[in-house]
């Protein structure tokens, strides 16, 4: 049994199979484009909604830094003239305690003045 093929019927047909390979490659690369470029835009939309998200959180977190800036220096503002400093409490008590011992020195000193008349 011989087959007998005219060579333009063989160029042809490798043609053909080449083409059709060709053809089912671009269908196949066109599959994978579509696919990548789906999870490419799902991707982007994910990173949009997390870039807002994130954005947000840092606009809220930098006005919380200001509000507690502003307390922070209206504190400073009020607590002298609500509390006295821990060393000035200390130097007016000392300047107290000065003065009642004096008063208690010239107590004494009246008193001795006049148990030694007696």
């Amino acid at each position: 049994m011989k087959i007998e093929v005219e060579f333009v019927w063989l160029v042809g047909l490798l043609l053909s199979f080449f083409g059709v390979v060709w053809v089912f490659g671009m269908l196949l690369v066109s599959q994978f484009e579509k696919r990548i470029g789906a999870q490419f835009e799902a991707q982007g939309e994910a990173r949009k909604v997390t870039q807002f998200h994130w954005d947000t959180r840092f606009n809220e977190l930098d006005a919380l830094a200001k509000r507690t800036a502003a307390d922070v220096m209206a504190l400073r503002i009020e607590l002298p003239k609500e509390y006295i400093a821990r060393e000035d409490w200390i130097r007016l008590s000392v300047s107290i305690d000065n003065k009642i011992d004096a008063i208690h020195k010239m107590v004494n000193e009246v008193k001795e003045k006049l148990y030694a008349r007696n």
